[in-house]
């Protein structure tokens, strides 16, 4: 939406039977679901596009303004999860998707445990963030803040480096991703570790073939592989972070 507009996000509860699912196109088993609802008012697609959407690396974006795996995850979360994803979309009116997730009963002992797990550590360290894709930065940014981190933000390689060379205090870790414009992610940690030696690494990619050593990336750190939860990124940082264990 270039020029502004709504977004619309619902919720509902349907109960989908063998018909509406053969008139949808579908072999999802019937019964209850939950339908996740996302609408704009933006600019649209025309039907040709629309055949190619949830197709790997495919984009109607310039160069360098993304990569074309976002709905391609989306449809693979959902197929993973027995579900349906459909889109309506017409040019210049806007584009909504429809996503049946299947309804799925779980005692509340289990959904208690599963919460208590899922909680994630606070914490008070300083992490210098480099992710080139403003959005995305932000995002892991306040959400970073929100758990007690004192975060520094890089759009580049190279403000990387500069932040690393010119910040007074202590860095406990480096999150950053590996394909970025400029120097790639390890070369920025690889120049950032001869300042700061004791630097801990989480390093994040789409890619898991490309412009990276995986013998290299153990010897520091972990990778994480887009697209992540916030929680799971919390829980890996505060993986990373603990003290090491001193040999008696």
């Amino acid at each position: 939406m270039p020029d502004g507009g709504d977004l619309i996000v619902e919720t509902a509860n349907e109960d989908l039977d063998a018909n509406q699912i053969k008139q949808y196109g579908s072999d999802i088993a019937p019964g209850k679901y939950v339908v996740l609802s996302i609408a704009d008012t933006g600019i649209g697609m025309d039907t040709t596009i629309q055949t190619h959407i949830f197709e790997p690396f495919f984009t109607t974006k310039e160069r360098g303004k993304g990569t074309g795996l976002g709905l391609a995850t989306v449809y693979g979360i959902v197929k993973q999860s027995s579900g349906l994803i459909m889109v309506d979309s017409t040019p210049g009116v806007g584009t909504s998707f429809r996503m049946y997730f299947p309804v799925v009963q779980v005692p509340d002992e289990q959904v208690s445990k599963a919460a208590a797990q899922k909680a994630v550590a606070t914490g008070s360290e300083t992490i210098l963030l480099v992710e080139d894709e403003a959005a995305l930065r932000e995002i892991t940014q306040e959400y970073l803040q929100s758990l007690g981190y004192q975060v520094l933000a890089a759009s580049n390689g190279m403000l990387a480096l500069d932040i690393c060379r010119s910040h007074q205090g202590h860095i406990e870790l480096i999150l950053t991703d590996i394909i970025m414009p400029g120097v790639p992610g390890p070369e920025v940690v690889k120049s950032a570790l001869t300042m700061r030696p004791d630097l801990r690494v989480i390093y994040v990619s789409g890619y898991t073939d490309r412009g990276m050593d995986e013998t290299e990336i153990s010897k520091r750190g972990i990778f994480l592989r887009k697209p992540y939860g916030l929680a799971d990124l919390g829980r890996r940082i505060r993986e990373v972070l603990k003290p090491e264990k001193v040999a008696s």
